[in-house]
């Protein structure tokens, strides 16, 4: 049935937020890249990962609340265990190096009251070549929430009612960095994907990631990063699986360790006082914080971590602590060095700082088959930064200047270009799909600090002033039968749009008082059956009637109404 139109029910608002409070949305325009330059005409739109519900939902019965759960951090931590095994529930059990954790810190306010709540992610490095385990479902909130007493007192129903906010969310990675053949790692000629750097807000230059490039920057000789199975230009090889020359399992083990920690995002970084001022998730509205290790946050990394005189890929293996994990040589196996043909050395951690400065650098994927630290050579002067996952080394002789903006924009899934292409100075027929695993999920990660999931409710039920004026009769006329008739002789006939108390008087033409109707629906409901009889049981001649409805405050409706008990 109908609510009385004076019934004003709650609205429940679910909305995903930036740090400045304004909804985001999911479902806007995804971009599409261009085939025959492979760069995208915008930023992809936030994470879609999370489904948010409140259960039972029954409207009428909110209260006025505010429960708000943002992203407060997210920390990758060491945790060994057995090849593809089950983690402990505190993700840290002894065996090979084959597994990492990240904790999920989400910070909830339920009308002021905070808690803070930790989610532990599995983070498995996947070995499988073919299709890759399904993306893991979380939950992430599960809070009670009680209905409105008012409402319940109101509405007749029993108290100590309550229903719960929850959301849940698919933690899907990126471009699939963990898989042994993952987008990123660009086996098997996926050599023109993954994240791309350029000036200010718009992609400009064509073939980004084309071979070892990661984007152009004006002000910048090289953008670089250390991908594995990554040929440095076109009929180069990187067919080696240990042996002289080989440092690809290494590589591919630090986006392994990290790889739940990739965004689809554009990320705007402001240079500001010689070091950068802001750096910004303008996809999702919220900052991305500085921090000395590894997190979902930005760091530079100036240290010559392995002692060969610059910084190289290598160095980016001694941010503790989740990535003691590589250069532990644990277990002798890829990534612990032994069983890949070389060791990386083990040896204090290093620190990201929060300004840079321009020390030699290497951009040099090639290492000695014994010493994944020598054998390398220095190519110029820069600094390495780290951002969400992602390691870098910018070659320049000079720090930007104050105002310079560089964009890194990163998606979900997988960027290839056509077969027959892949391997000539000019790539093209490129496509996206934004499924990079292979399992039907192409969802948009959801790690993202800052990043906020609200139920609100602004006003709980209330009853406004009776609208009289809307109330009618159905059917109008009566001809001879309804659809609402249960029997020929059981007839219903329906006063609507009341208020959930009043009183109907039905009356004749001639002002004879036919029947008196008392509608008091305490559940906040606006219509009436009459069974068409008079106050002597008899059904009702056909006839022009009149009806009087008046409420407990006074005010009152006249209407009327036609009977046709047969139609010629």
């Amino acid at each position: 049935r109908a609510d009385a139109p004076n019934l004003v029910a709650p609205n429940l608002q679910l909305f995903l937020a930036g740090a400045d409070g304004e909804p985001l949305d999911p479902g806007a325009f995804t971009p599409t890249i261009d085939e025959e330059s492979g760069t995208f005409d915008g930023p992809f739109p936030p994470s879609d990962a999370t489904v948010s519900v409140f259960e039972p939902l029954v409207e009428k019965l909110l209260p006025k609340y505010h429960l708000a759960a943002r992203i407060d951090s997210v920390v990758p931590v060491l945790s060994l265990g057995s090849s593809f095994g089950t983690p402990t529930a505190e993700c840290s059990a002894g065996g090979d190096p084959f597994h990492t954790c990240v904790k999920l810190y989400l910070a909830v306010d339920l009308d002021g009251e905070q808690t803070l709540e930790v989610v532990d992610i599995y983070v498995p490095w996947w070995g499988a070549f073919g299709e890759e385990p399904l993306p893991q479902t979380f939950e992430l909130v599960d809070t009670e929430i009680a209905f409105d007493p008012d409402a319940m007192e109101s509405l007749g129903f029993p108290p100590m009612l309550s229903g719960q906010a929850r959301m849940t969310a698919e933690f899907n990675e990126a471009i699939n960095n963990s898989a042994a053949a993952g987008p990123q790692n660009r086996r098997f000629g996926l050599i023109h994907g993954g994240s791309r750097w350029f000036d200010g807000s718009s992609e400009s230059v064509a073939d980004p990631t084309r071979y070892i490039r990661v984007g152009h920057l004006s002000d910048v000789d090289t953008v670089w990063a250390p991908i594995a199975y990554t040929p440095i230009d076109a009929g180069a090889s990187v067919s080696c699986f240990g042996g002289t020359g080989c440092s690809q399992f290494e590589k591919q083990c630090f986006e392994r360790a990290l790889a739940k920690l990739g965004r689809a995002a554009d990320v705007r970084f402001t240079w500001g006082g010689g070091t950068l001022a802001e750096v910004q998730d303008v996809t999702h509205g919220a900052g991305v914080p500085f921090a000395p290790k590894v997190r979902a946050s930005w760091g530079f990394l100036t240290t010559d971590a392995n002692g060969n005189g610059f910084i190289d890929w290598n160095d980016f293996n001694y941010l503790d602590p989740a990535l003691e994990i590589i250069r532990d040589a644990v277990g002798g196996g890829e990534c612990g060095g032994a069983g890949a043909g070389g060791f990386v050395p083990v040896g204090p951690s290093v620190d990201l700082v929060d300004t840079p400065s321009i020390v030699p650098t290497s951009t040099d994927g090639i290492a000695d088959g014994q010493n994944f630290y020598e054998g390398l050579s220095q190519t110029g002067e820069g600094f390495g930064l780290y951002v969400n996952g992602e390691r870098y080394i910018f070659e320049l002789s000079e720090l930007p200047a104050d105002g310079t903006v560089w964009t890194l924009r990163t998606y979900s899934g997988l960027v290839d270009s056509d077969s027959e292409s892949y391997e000539t100075p000019d790539p093209r027929g490129y496509f996206y799909d934004d499924n990079a695993t292979g399992n039907g999920s192409g969802t948009r990660p959801v790690l993202v600090p800052g990043l906020t999931f609200h139920w609100l409710v602004e006003d709980a039920t209330t009853f406004g002033p009776a609208q009289l004026s809307e109330v009618h009769t159905v059917p109008d006329p009566y001809l001879g039968s309804s659809r609402y008739d249960r029997a020929p002789t059981t007839k219903k006939f329906m006063f609507v749009n009341l208020p959930p108390t009043a009183t109907i008087r039905i009356y004749t033409v001639a002002g004879i008082l036919v029947d008196i109707l008392n509608h008091n629906d305490g559940t906040g409901g606006g219509r009436a059956e009459w069974d068409m009889r008079n106050r002597n049981n008899q059904f009702v001649a056909s006839a022009v009637y009149f009806f009087h409805v008046v409420t407990p405050e006074g005010d009152e409706h006249v209407g009327k109404f036609t009977v046709i008990n047969a139609v010629q």
